[in-house]
């Protein structure tokens, strides 16, 4: 249950950008997921973040971020049987809404994303762990 609460907090200024014209808001959260996978420093990622995002990373300290980065990238290696399940598009806002499988336990991820400029891009993203096995 620590991991679940430590990823609701840690998750909420993960982001990813993409051109609006060369993908949808599912396959840029799909494009965030693969970048956490293999991210070794926030530098890696800023490109894909909010402006918001990036500002509350810079804004504390590089020990606590470097290891939020750990923990999120750990947390998408983990992810199995990842699945998109419902894409919601309005203006200049859209909500994703995943399913996986984390430590052998039924998650979902809520995801919401703004268009910024022609570009989408992750603002927050929500797990949630139900006490059923997968």
């Amino acid at each position: 249950m620590l991991r679940v609460t430590l990823i609701a907090l840690t998750l909420l200024t993960g982001a990813t950008s993409v051109q609006a014209n060369s993908a949808s808001p599912s396959a840029v959260y799909d494009a965030y997921n693969t970048a956490l996978k293999g991210a070794t420093s926030w530098e890696v990622i800023f490109p894909h973040m909010a402006e918001t995002s990036i500002a509350d990373v810079k804004n504390n300290t590089e020990n606590n971020w470097t290891a939020i980065l750990g923990f999120m990238s750990s947390i998408a290696q983990d992810k199995m049987n990842f699945k998109i399940i419902k894409q919601q598009i309005s203006g200049d806002t859209a909500n994703v809404d995943a399913s996986f499988c984390l430590d052998n336990i039924k998650t979902t991820e809520a995801v919401g994303l703004l268009n910024e400029g022609g570009v989408w891009k992750v603002k927050k993203v929500q797990m949630n762990q139900a006490n059923d096995p997968c």
